[in-house]
């Protein structure tokens, strides 16, 4: 019997992988002879078979039958109510177990057991399943544990029927409900206290008396405000025994409120109730309908939650300027990192843009704001925070913030050029006295005279002959790939000398990994550099878990393919800086700077020397093929230097046309205003062009000519028509 079972599961195998979906029999015993189409697949036979499979140690079978079953479709509950209709619920486990360390079921155990573990949340947070459950708290103590056990697991999603029994007539199941609560520790807090506040004071009592037995602090603020505005002298002594129970702390609400969305804005861990989720809950009560709830994307919840809590606190304190600030950084920060298309629950679209309060706040908030973006290193919210200043900061309040050097100062040292040049950008708008860093704004405005959407990346990697490919796809990718190297120490005047590394790529193992990301964030010149590191597959779990938080590093395993790394790399980058400049934000920055350069020239006199920048403005005035030669002239006529008036007549005479017509313009321009400097041998040409040049070309060599203001010797032959 059992030869003739183990034939047919053979015979259903290979049908399946030729395309013919015919069912091996179950270990039950059921016909062997039935088949079915796509239509008449049995999940529940093709479970029995991937577990039969497992066990008996046949691999490829049971990932054919176990990839049949996953490609089913079935939701997570559905999947759930399959297992447990085995009766043998660890069978099930213990084969998914197994499969961990099986590299071909691996996958396929892993995709079955999350689905088992969502259909459990999902059962365990149905407001049906909660209902019955808390209903079981008054029955056996058998009934009361298996109850309890289901509404700790539902957490939060359970809060708002526990409350109702809190607040109910039962006094029995008040009293459960308070022990649930308590031991649902951290993730009770948050519902409790929304609702805290709206609650008639012997409610408030209740609720007190639950808050005060969980050792969180997160509830501080709220038990303060309820101490300091309530009426009831019971509901104080409550509340105060409360607050010494979890921290004795005297602050008032507003700067606990401020501590709170501190906290939410560094994401702490303790702050998140379901970090590997996509969704997390927001609260409101209304005390009509009662505690309810809100989803939202897990990326925008601490955000969301920063503002609430800075709300509360301004709502106390009026005057808080770091209160103002937070609320302007968590939500410049909740509009960056805002999914496609998605409609935040507590944003209206209708609602002002970031920017708009950024730049309303004025320019000692958005110090602020760019203060904590800058130790946070995050690119584009330091970004965000210098467009604000841009538009709000004039005089000592871009480079002096407090009595001490701004923020913004700091901007100019940030290891990302786009933070560069738009911090130089915004201070060169400034009429500024001298001040520290000053000397670099000329420097970095130059700077993106060269080829500013150009792409620079390292390879750190132990020598096992992949650093060629990954800097084929890379250099594929438009990067220029600094020499090869297995640390940074080796390549560090190279990285010095470059205008910016937009990518770190490292293949090392494990350990050293861990030591080369902590070296980059600490490194001045690449702190804000993302790293992608490729390591081993246990490397890939242990330190994907270790930065999964880090929006500056990409964990992934050394075996993904080449479209992956280049899928990955710009993701990465994207989501660490907004992704590389692009040709056309080159341009764009180079305009800029050209028209500030010009206009610190016309000026004249002030801390920042356009002439600092004369040789990148000579290198670029060479460039014939660049859309800016013209801007890079005219600044050039305003830069008395003769090498700036010789660089502007040798572009002349090299250039035809309109374009030579032009220069030669510019050339008068800088003769008029700083003399003749020009090379003995430039003035003989000019005086060939003079004689032989067509009318217009002539015209405009002769009064370039004229504004040389040249001796007779040179003047008296042209007139006598005597001129070579």
């Amino acid at each position: 019997m059992n030869d003739r079972f183990n034939f047919c599961r053979v015979l259903a195998l290979t049908a399946c992988a030729l395309g013919v979906c015919v069912l091996p029999a179950s270990v039950h015993g059921q016909d062997s002879g039935n088949q079915a189409s796509g239509e008449d697949v049995n999940p529940l036979r093709l479970l029995d078979d991937f577990e039969h499979y497992v066990v008996i140690q046949q691999r490829e079978m049971a990932a054919a039958v176990g990839q049949q079953l996953l490609d089913l479709g079935l939701t997570p509950r559905e999947f759930l109510d399959l297992v447990k209709s085995t009766r043998d619920v660890g069978r099930f486990l213990k084969a998914v177990d197994r499969t961990a360390s099986i590299a071909e079921l691996e996958g396929i155990g892993a995709q079955m057991r999350g689905l088992f573990r969502r259909g459990e949340m999902e059962l365990v947070r149905d407001p049906s399943e909660i209902s019955r459950n808390i209903g079981l708290l008054t029955s056996t103590n058998r009934a009361r544990w298996l109850a309890t056990e289901r509404l700790v697991a539902a957490g939060e999603y359970a809060t708002p029927q526990l409350l109702e029994a809190l607040l109910g007539d039962d006094g029995a199941l008040s009293a459960e409900a308070v022990r649930v609560l308590a031991a649902m520790n951290r993730h009770t807090i948050m519902p409790l206290c929304t609702a805290l506040l709206g609650l008639d004071p012997v409610s408030q009592e209740k609720v007190i008396s639950v808050l005060g037995r969980i050792d969180y602090r997160t509830s501080l603020p709220f038990l303060a405000q309820v101490v300091e505005t309530t009426e009831s002298a019971p509901v104080r002594h409550a509340g105060q025994r409360a607050l010494r129970r979890i921290g004795g702390d005297t602050a008032s609400a507003a700067v606990l409120y401020l501590d709170l969305a501190n906290g939410f804005f560094d994401e702490r861990s303790d702050l998140t109730s379901f970090p590997d989720e996509r969704m997390q809950l927001l609260w409101d009560y209304d005390p009509r309908s009662g505690l309810f709830q809100r989803v939202i994307v897990t990326e925008l919840f601490h955000e969301a939650m920063a503002m609430r809590m800075a709300e509360a606190s301004l709502s106390l304190n009026a005057q808080s300027r770091n209160a103002v600030a937070l609320w302007v950084s968590a939500n410049l920060r909740r509009e960056l990192e805002t999914p496609e298309a998605y409609e935040n629950p507590v944003y209206a679209s209708s609602r002002h843009g970031a920017q708009y309060y950024a730049i309303a706040a004025g320019a000692g908030v958005c110090q602020r704001v760019l203060a904590r973006a800058l130790v946070d290193r995050n690119t584009r919210l330091v970004r965000s925070a210098i467009a604000a200043l841009a538009e709000t900061a004039g005089g000592d309040s871009l480079w002096s913030f407090g009595g001490l050097s701004a923020p913004l100062l700091s901007a100019l040292r940030y290891p990302n050029r786009r933070v560069q040049y738009e911090s130089a950008l915004a201070l060169a708008r400034a009429d500024a006295p001298t001040f520290e860093g000053s000397d670099r704004v000329v420097p970095i405005l130059a700077a993106t005279l060269r080829k500013a959407s150009a792409k620079y990346a390292i390879v750190i990697e132990r020598g096992a002959g992949t650093e060629g490919a990954r800097r084929r796809v890379l250099e594929d990718l438009g990067y220029s790939v600094l020499s090869e190297a297995r640390s940074l120490s080796e390549i560090a005047g190279q990285i010095s000398e470059t205008p910016g590394i937009d990518l770190v790529v490292c293949d090392l193992t494990d350990s050293a990994t861990r030591l080369l990301i902590e070296e980059v964030h600490g490194s001045p010149l690449l702190s804000a550099t993302p790293v992608l590191a490729l390591v081993s597959a246990q490397g890939a779990i242990d330190l994907g878990y270790a930065f999964r938080r880090d929006e500056l590093v990409a964990i992934r395993s050394r075996g993904i393919d080449e479209s992956m790394f280049r899928a990955i790399t710009d993701e990465l980058v994207e989501r660490a800086s907004g992704g590389p400049i692009s040709p056309a934000e080159g341009r764009d920055y180079q305009s800029r700077a050209l028209a500030a350069l010009r206009d610190l020239a016309i000026a004249g006199g002030g801390v920042y020397r356009a002439e600092d920048a004369g040789a990148p403005l000579i290198r670029a005035l060479h460039d014939a093929g660049s859309p800016f030669r013209l801007q890079v002239a005219t600044v050039l006529s305003h830069i008395g230097q003769r090498r700036a008036q010789v660089a502007l007549m040798d572009a002349a005479l090299s250039a035809s046309g309109p374009e030579r017509i032009a220069l030669m313009q510019r050339v008068s321009a800088s003769a008029k205003r700083y003399g003749n400097m020009l090379q003995s041998s430039q003035v003989v040409r000019l005086i060939g062009l003079v004689t032989n040049a067509a009318d217009e070309e002539a015209t405009a060599a002769a009064a370039l000519m004229g504004s040389l203001s040249l001796d007779n010797e040179r003047l008296v032959p042209l007139i006598l028509n005597e001129g070579g």
